[in-house]
């Protein structure tokens, strides 16, 4: 009874050389295709993956490392005494540029001496924080300012014959970069940093009257609203503001 059961224990497992069951067929192909299905649940969870990391390189990219010269809208340095606007550039404020969000109101200083104003105020900008160049070039003062992942043009005018500083300021950053300074912590830094220069050399702000035309019902400033019209190409601010020799 003993040898017929173990006989019969036998019978039930195929030898090394016989050919598998039909389930035991049916279990391969279920396990293969298992894995294959992983293998394409896998694949395609990282294909975005693969098309996101080039963006995010992109994204990444140093700044230029030269601000634009020239005569363009936003190009750095003085042009016919007048300094650039912001025009498209979102991380920028300016003198020149009436909009709300982008100007910035002029300096004045009590020394009749523009050289003597000039160099004090090229002295306190070279004892910021930050900074990595300052350069002078008769009454035009121009900084760099480094922050994490940019650079920050500033930008000084002395007007001749009167005792008035138009500023201006820019950055150059990464293109991620750029696009979180231009939710406003750019332009706030630019603020920023203007304001401790000016307290620091005591010089008082300039009341400036724009030309705001209102566009909705005469109320408080919108971004609606028009400021202009623009200057006239070519002409310097001496010759809008009647400095001129003639006058």
């Amino acid at each position: 009874m003993r040898l017929s059961a173990h006989v019969t224990k036998l019978a039930r497992q195929p030898s090394p050389g016989s050919v598998p069951s039909h389930r035991t067929l049916q279990n391969s192909r279920c396990t293969r295709t298992s894995a294959t299905r992983r293998d394409l649940v896998l694949h395609s969870a990282l294909l975005p993956l693969g098309a996101i990391l080039p963006s995010l390189d992109s994204l990444l990219q140093p700044p230029d490392s030269a601000p634009p010269t020239g005569n363009c809208p936003t190009c750095v340095g003085p042009v016919d005494g007048t300094l650039g606007s912001c025009a498209d550039l979102r991380t920028c404020v300016s003198s020149f540029d009436d909009r709300p969000g982008f100007f910035l109101e002029p300096w004045s200083y009590e020394d009749r001496s523009v050289a003597k104003a000039q160099a004090r105020l090229a002295a306190c900008v070279a004892a910021q924080s930050g900074v990595t160049s300052v350069s002078q070039q008769d009454s035009y003062v121009y900084a760099q300012f480094s922050h994490p992942g940019g650079v920050d043009d500033v930008e000084f005018l002395f007007l001749e014959g009167d005792t008035v500083v138009q500023l201006r300021a820019s950055s150059r950053a990464s293109p991620l970069l750029a696009a979180i300074d231009a939710a406003g912590a750019g332009r706030a830094r630019l603020t920023s940093r203007f304001e401790s220069i000016r307290l620091a050399l005591g010089w008082e702000v300039v009341p400036v009257l724009r030309n705001r035309q209102s566009s909705v019902l005469g109320l408080g400033e919108t971004p609606f609203d028009t400021f202009g019209p623009p200057p006239p190409t070519g002409a310097s601010l001496q010759e809008l503001l009647g400095l001129t020799g003639d006058m």
